[in-house]
């Protein structure tokens, strides 16, 4: 269950606050009556009562330090997301490797102290079936989309504050799908009528005010260059429910089915493998495309092999790390956060029809 005993935070900046992520943990810090600072290049679409807003862009360095006079704590929640393969630079890299470097140099001219950086469980991800991967689980030697590279190279500049004689204080939390009200691929997903790959796609998520719920207390934790998870980057998700399960998630059975209330004829489950040879097939006509006349076919995340298996292959990951060396912070049951979400889309306490 939620606690909402008061934090000892200090006046926090929440990078990339007026996202899907960043307004949960913005919300979460106003809970507890931290002063908040939300800084992103656009405001909040829905009013955070108590937290200000300025409108920053992280890939310019005085500005971001500008902002950051004052502030005792960061909660570093913005980046760029694209797991398409890329074939040439792209915003990836500007906003989440030089725009982290920013941050962190803002921090440490502005005498802020404690920083928790949002990475992705996508980092320990390739082209396959990913099971029980822990902190201490090889990093891909190629990894599969900018996106994960841009993170592992922006994980490495904050990890290195913690080797730092003056460092800042440093967490860093890597969530897998965040899941829950607000989610831009919720109608997409709980309105597809294909029954696609009903028979795999098990992974595990986290919901969206458990991972803020998650970040704040990191945040909390890291009293001094003793605290546990100091210079850690650490997993996390749901908590495993009573049903022994795991906390293995469908997305589709989780949208479609416990969210939506709909059904799914599983008899015509489209297989996996006919999904991978189509995304194969769709990407060799992008990389020709690319290469033979420069152009970029594909837009956000791509039918690509990764996207496939990110969706649809089996992923799971340990969060018994970031448990031990966390301790236990305010979680919201699987029940409830289905009804939250019932709620957001206004699908009532009644299955649908």
């Amino acid at each position: 269950m939620e606690g909402q005993a008061p934090s000892d935070l200090e006046l926090t900046a929440v990078f990339g606050g007026s996202g899907y992520l960043g307004q949960a943990v913005a919300r979460r810090l106003r809970e507890l009556g931290v002063p908040t600072l939300i800084l992103d290049m656009q405001a909040p679409p829905s009013d955070i009562p108590g937290a200000t807003f300025a409108q920053c862009d992280i890939r310019e360095a005085a500005r971001v330090a500008e902002l950051l006079k004052g502030v005792k704590t960061v909660i570093h929640a913005a980046g760029y997301i694209d797991i398409r393969r890329c074939f040439h630079p792209t915003a990836s890299r500007e906003i989440n490797v030089r725009g982290t470097r920013n941050v962190l140099e803002a921090c440490r001219s502005a005498g802020v102290r404690r920083l928790v950086f949002v990475s992705t469980s996508n980092v320990l991800m390739a082209e396959r079936e990913c099971l029980d991967v822990t902190e201490e689980s090889p990093v891909p030697p190629n990894p599969s989309t900018e996106y994960s590279r841009t993170k592992l190279e922006a994980e490495a500049l904050v990890l290195a504050e913690a080797r730092r004689a003056e460092g800042l204080l440093v967490t860093v939390l890597r969530p897998p799908w965040i899941w829950g009200p607000g989610d831009r691929n919720f109608w997409t997903v709980a309105g597809n009528p294909l029954p696609l790959s009903m028979r795999t796609g098990y992974c595990q998520g986290i919901y969206l005010r458990n991972a803020a719920n998650a970040l704040v207390h990191a945040a909390a934790q890291l009293k001094d260059c003793d605290a546990p998870a100091h210079g850690q980057a650490l997993f996390v998700r749901d908590p495993v429910g009573e049903s022994g399960d795991g906390g293995l998630l469908h997305c589709q059975r989780l949208y479609r089915c416990q969210v939506a209330g709909r059904t799914v004829l599983e008899q015509w489950d489209i297989p996996f493998a006919a999904l991978l040879w189509a995304a194969w097939l769709a990407d060799l006509l992008c990389r020709a495309l690319w290469f033979l006349f420069g152009v970029q076919l594909q837009r956000g995340d791509g039918f690509t092999e990764y996207a496939m298996w990110a969706a649809f292959g089996h992923h799971t990951f340990s969060d018994r790390k970031a448990r031990e060396v966390l301790g236990p912070w305010p979680e919201v049951s699987m029940d409830q956060a289905i009804q939250e979400t019932r709620t957001h889309y206004k699908l009532g306490k009644q299955k649908l029809s």
